[in-house]
Parts: C-alpha cells; sequence; structure tokens
C-alpha cells in the first residue's frame, strides 16, 4: 500500500498507473518520431489572456490545427479510430483543432498548443483493453444463497402472528 498527496493507493492500482503511463509514453514517442509537427499548422491570434496592454498589441493565442482525414503521416486505421473517438471535436473536414492562450509568450503559446494536440491524438491511439469476464467462486455463489436464505427468514419473521403458532 503507498500513501501519496494523502491517498492510500495499492500496489496493484499503482502498477495499472505505472503500465498505462509507459504506454501512453510509448505511443507519444511513436508519434513524434513520425513527425507528426509536420503536418500540424499554427496560427497566431489576438489573446485575451493575461498580458494588460501588450494583449492589445501582440498576437501571443495560438492555435494549432491538423487535418485528420488529409494527414499522410497517420494510416487509415489510425484515422478512422481518431474520426470515431474525437468525433465529437473534429470540424467538418475532420480537423482537430487546439487553442492555447496561457502564456503571454507566443513561443510557449505555440509549444503548448502541439503538446496538447500531440498529446490528444495519443490518448486516441490508444486502445482499450477489452474486459475478461471473470467467475463467482463456488465459495461465494454458497455465500450469497447464505445470505439470501437469511434475509428471507427474518423478512418472514416481521410478518402478521397467525393463531395457529398459539395452539
Amino acid at each position: 500500500m503507498w500513501e501519496a498527496f494523502g491517498l492510500k493507493i495499492s500496489n496493484n492500482v499503482l502498477m495499472e498507473l505505472i503500465s498505462a503511463t509507459l504506454s501512453l509514453l510509448s505511443s507519444m514517442h511513436k508519434l513524434e518520431q513520425r513527425n507528426i509537427e509536420s503536418e500540424i499548422t499554427t496560427k497566431a491570434t489576438r489573446s485575451s489572456g493575461p498580458g494588460g496592454q501588450h494583449v492589445n498589441k501582440v498576437s501571443t493565442r495560438i492555435e494549432a490545427y491538423l487535418n485528420i482525414a488529409d494527414s499522410k503521416i497517420l494510416s487509415a486505421t489510425e484515422k478512422d479510430l481518431l474520426i470515431r473517438k474525437l468525433g465529437g471535436r473534429l470540424d467538418k473536414e475532420k480537423g482537430l483543432r487546439v487553442i492555447d492562450q496561457g502564456s503571454r509568450s507566443q513561443i510557449k503559446n505555440k509549444r503548448n498548443a502541439i503538446q496538447k494536440l500531440i498529446s490528444l491524438l495519443e490518448q486516441a491511439l490508444v486502445k482499450n483493453k477489452k474486459r475478461i469476464p471473470t467467475k463467482i467462486s463456488a465459495a461465494k455463489k454458497k455465500e450469497i444463497l447464505e445470505t439470501k436464505r437469511k434475509r428471507s427468514l427474518v423478512k418472514k419473521m416481521r410478518g402478521p402472528i397467525k393463531s395457529s403458532d398459539f395452539s
């Protein structure tokens, strides 16, 4: 049992977290290795974030855009998976748009927007594990039936008293 940030985490949950993180990181490197950034277009516009008068003069808001349908780097199966999983976030041309305006620096916002877009793609490309149904053990079935029997007796005892019980 691990305890971090006031939360108690069992070893099994911790191992699942670690394996999920590692698989996400491995898929992350795959997209970066294939140079997906070359297909991402960015556009700078005026930000509404922090910065005072600076905001009114400099375009620091960044829109990062990737057209999934026209991508040459993504395979057909990856495109289908992305379109299915990110369908609500895509525009009519099957493009994914991410906006970042958290910083006063255009360079930081550009880096953050591209990272957000890549992480969205990577999360969508992770395949969900198929659930393996488990069987209830014989001892557990017996325990369930015993509990039901006891509960039934308790409820029977709540019923009205019959005159035949006194004779």
